[in-house]
């Protein structure tokens, strides 16, 4: 086989093709013809990657035939070693028959199966069995040949056989190496384990009938059939996952539905010309996949009995070349999706849903506190357009980028059950976000993902023209202010591609009985715009504390179950002890779910708008498998101790789920609202060096205190601190600026943790340096926050300070405490320590003298009330204060 210099070939990847732990598979193009080649990339990553590799090039070489795919070249250039190959032009006939939207005429679908079963009887002449017969790994070009390919698990028959007689090692019951292949075209003695069940040439011929019969019937493997264990999810399903479907097809002796008769039309439609031939393959097919691998037919018989059915197919066809035979018919389904946007009526014409939302008494307003103007607006398209590709320029310039990160796991149900989807891109300004619960199968749910972005630019566009061309002439009795045209820009796209969403996808070719849930955020640097149907969250982090942004459209809801029961649908509780529509489904609001559209569902979202804050830090959107086993309370304690990245924030959330047991699909979205890693840190303050507040102030927040009824010890000792801080600030006028934490070195690191009077003793790498760090600017932070809610409007004066005339409540306030405190810092440290236990307090919680001093004057607060017992140091100090009053009245 000829070697290539993979230098001619562009690095840019036409298309990706396929991506798995073994290989990458991609179109690229020629840099000297342009023309467009497939390179298949080993993934080499021990020395048995370059084993298998050299070894199909092997298979490959020794096996030439018509039917089998044939190499350009290969690449042996460390690390590259690929094969370079031709691109057929109808692709893998998997996607050709349950993806193009056309279905093969009967004659094309024996020509096709003609020519793979011509391959693997090559093959098998060759001593080689393929191992991973499957529709997946038959290529078609553009007049209808058919060929094999993949032959990455092919091994040498001899081989296997010198396997299994010479291996004597303990396996458990199970030869490890023998287990390839995909689940629904595996022969039943592999799947059963049995010791010294080798891969043989029956197993191949198992592997094809599985596939013939997925032509002829043009139906993926197993997906109509239906379990008698009904599975309690969103949905009540009754499908087979991994392990079900392997005890089937070992115990049961489970196969693939078979049609009838092919002399029958579906839907209407007429039968096929060449239905007796069909009918025959498909007796051939049930021959192919028998239970007993001696009753299986050769691949020789099987190629005598599909030359005869492909001969009485081009007879009935009237004939006698396959070059004269009608490939492809169409479907009768509608795939564009502008069309689907049409069929969903104009977005315009609907009304947000205003159904209230019960959030907590500390969530931000549903409504806008101002409407959005159109340049954000704008900004938006041209943000979307760039993600899309469509444009090149960025929305606004200089405009922050959001950090996005994404987890998503199939969690118990296995792989072969992952059904959530998910959408997550970025540009400077704006970001897009939304996650996809899928239920009865994932075809709605990788509908939504692929087609979201293109129909929310196309409904978002749609809308700003809307505004525009809106009578706005003053005078005109129609007129409406350009604010409140704007405000209702992004809820009707938002609506609108919800409901285009669900009309496009139940007439998509690839539509199925499948639905999914849908919750899409949408946030730009002033606003953040939600979309929910279903039972998908979302939660913003604001400050301290998460708020729950979306309520669940479950039939728990009474409104939901209101809705619903007026459709004419029953609402009962399975014994799961959930409620469901009908007795199946959860939710009331979803996209997709045909045959239960009569049950009062509606595809309609709630549309929320939030107002950003400049202490929003991030938005999370997860699907019902996260918020089933974890509360807020437990996902805002992973936020405040997960490094500040959205990736490694949204892993933490996930592997918590997992850990708490989550037996559903789980998906987590973060959008960093802003850089978390750069805080505000307050430049020259050191809060260790900060003097005592005015002494008049104390006191009459004391008196406030007790005036409402709020004096105790933890109250006043809170407010005491705040002003403090804020004294501090005052103090040291501080010039505040922006520190990247993660760009510090080790020394500035421990500056900045001194300055907030805390340790870093026990910081053993850099990485709990920087933790710390954010710790210590947070305080800092905190103290600036402090200040400026204590002091609204603070002007400083050479003098003096001047406070809200609230605190200055009482200028004849007593100067005994200041002088008290005058006292207190002459004292030691191990005076200050004596004083607070006179009082019966500890001071183990005190980290330096500023602490102890606090502490003390709570102590002497105590000590003052009448009937206080005195220890030496606190009666020195009253002593003092004493003798100091009175000769303060003799002068």
């Amino acid at each position: 086989m000829k070697q290539v210099d993979f230098s001619t070939f562009t690095r840019t990847r036409v298309r990706t093709l396929h991506a798995s732990g073994s290989s990458d598979v991609y179109i690229t193009t020629h840099n000297d013809t342009g023309a467009e080649v497939v390179i298949k990339r080993t993934k080499i990553t021990c020395p048995g990657d370059m084993k298998r590799f050299e070894k199909e090039v092997g298979f490959l070489e020794m096996c030439r035939h018509e039917n089998l795919v044939c190499p350009y070249g290969l690449v042996r250039s460390p690390p590259v070693y690929a094969l370079v190959l031709p691109v057929y032009a109808r692709g893998s006939l998997f996607s050709l028959l349950h993806a193009s939207g056309r279905t093969l005429t009967g004659a094309a679908k024996l020509a096709i199966c003609h020519d793979v079963v011509g391959a693997l009887a090559h093959l098998h002449a060759c001593g080689v069995l393929h191992r991973d017969v499957k529709t997946d790994n038959v290529l078609v070009d553009e007049g209808g040949r058919a060929v094999l390919a993949d032959l990455n698990a092919a091994e040498s028959e001899a081989l296997i056989t010198a396997d299994i007689t010479t291996q004597a090692r303990p396996t458990g019951g199970f030869f490890k190496q023998f287990v390839v292949g995909t689940l629904p075209y595996m022969a039943p003695e592999l799947l059963r384990s049995v010791r010294g069940a080798a891969y043989t040439r029956a197993c191949d011929v198992y592997s094809f009938g599985i596939a013939l019969n997925e032509v002829l019937t043009q139906t993926v493997p197993y997906s109509d059939a239906m379990t008698e264990q009904v599975q309690l999810h969103t949905i009540l399903e009754a499908r087979y996952n991994h392990d079900l479907l392997t005890a089937a097809i070992t115990a049961e002796g489970l196969r693939p539905a078979q049609r009838s008769s092919f002399g029958v039309g579906v839907g209407g439609a007429a039968p096929d010309k060449a239905a007796p031939a069909l009918d025959a393959a498909a007796a051939l097919a049930a021959r192919c996949w028998s239970n007993d691998p001696g009753s299986r037919p050769t691949l020789p018989e099987i190629l005598s009995s599909l030359d005869v059915a492909l001969s009485v197919a081009l007879g009935l066809w009237g004939t006698a070349s396959r070059a004269d035979l009608p490939f492809l018919v169409p479907m009768a389904h509608e795939s564009d999706l502008h069309a689907a946007a049409k069929a969903a009526g104009d977005p315009t014409s609907a009304a947000p849903v205003t159904a209230p939302v019960s959030v907590p008494n500390t969530a931000p307003a549903m409504a806008p506190a101002t409407a959005p103007a159109l340049s954000d607006l704008l900004g938006f398209v041209d943000g979307l357009s760039s993600l899309l590709g469509l444009s090149g320029a960025p929305n606004k310039e200089g405009a922050p980028m959001m950090r996005v990160g994404w987890e998503a796991s199939a969690g118990r149900r296995g792989a072969d059950r992952m059904e959530d989807r998910h959408v997550l891109c970025s540009r400077p300004g704006v970001a897009l976000a939304a996650v996809f619960d899928g239920h009865n199968g994932d075809a709605c749910a990788e509908f939504c993902r692929k087609c979201l972005p293109e129909l929310l630019l196309h409904q978002w566009t749609h809308a700003i023209e809307m505004t525009r061309v809106a009578p706005n002439k003053e005078g005109d009795p129609a007129c409406i202010p350009e604010h409140v045209l704007a405000a209702r820009v992004p809820g009707t796209a938002l609506q609108a591609t919800f409901i285009a969403l669900h009309e496009g996808f139940l007439r998509s070719a690839g539509a199925d009985d499948s639905g999914c849930t849908a919750l899409a955020a949408v946030c730009t640097p002033h606003s953040v715009w939600l979309a929910n149907a279903g039972d998908c969250q979302c939660h913003l982090w604001r400050g301290e504390e998460l708020i729950r942004l979306t309520q669940e459209h479950t039939a728990a809801l009474p409104a939901e179950r209101a809705r619903v029961e007026a459709a004419g649908a029953t609402v009962s509780t399975t014994k799961d002890g959930k409620m469901r529509v009908g007795g199946i489904i959860q939710v009331t609001r979803c996209i997709g779910d045909r045959p239960l559209r009569h049950l009062g569902l509606s595809s309609e979202p709630e549309i929320h708008t939030v107002e950003r804050t400049s202490v929003d830090k991030a938005i999370i959107l997860a699907s019902d498998g996260l918020w089933d086993v974890m509360s807020p309370e437990r996902v805002l304690h992973c936020c405040n101790h997960t490094a500040k990245s959205p990736d490694m924030l949204a892993k933490r959330l996930l592997t918590e789920a997992l850990d708490r047991g989550t037996d559903d699909n789980t998906t987590v979205v973060v959008v960093f609202l802003q850089d978390l890693n750069r805080v505000r840190v307050l430049v020259g303050v050191h809060m260790a060096e900060c003097s005592e507040p005015d002494e008049d102030v104390i006191a009459a927040l004391r008196e406030a205190l007790d005036a409402r009824g709020l004096d105790s010890t933890g109250t006043f000792a809170q407010l005491e601190e705040r002003l403090v801080d804020a004294v501090a600030v005052e103090q040291s006028p501080a010039a505040v600026e922006v520190v990247d934490v993660d760009a510090l070195s080790i020394t500035d690191l421990k500056e900045l943790i001194s300055k907030a009077r805390m340790s870093f003793a026990d910081c053993i790498d850099k990485p709990e340096l920087r933790s710390r760090a954010r710790e210590a600017a947070a305080a800092l932070a905190k103290a600036e926050s402090n200040y400026q809610s204590m002091f609204a409007q603070p002007t400083r004066t050479d003098d003096a300070t001047e406070l809200p005339s609230e605190l200055l409540t009482a200028p004849e306030a007593s100067s005994d405490k200041r002088a008290l405190t005058e006292q207190l810092a002459a004292l030691s440290l191990k005076e200050l320590r004596g004083l607070i236990k006179e009082a019966g307090l500890s001071p183990d919680g005190c980290l330096d003298k500023t602490d102890l001093r606090a502490k003390a004057l709570e102590a002497l607060d105590r000590l003052k009330v009448p009937g206080a017992k005195h220890g030496p140091i606190s009666a020195a100090l009253f002593a003092t204060e004493t003798a100091a009053a009175l000769e303060g009245a003799a002068a």
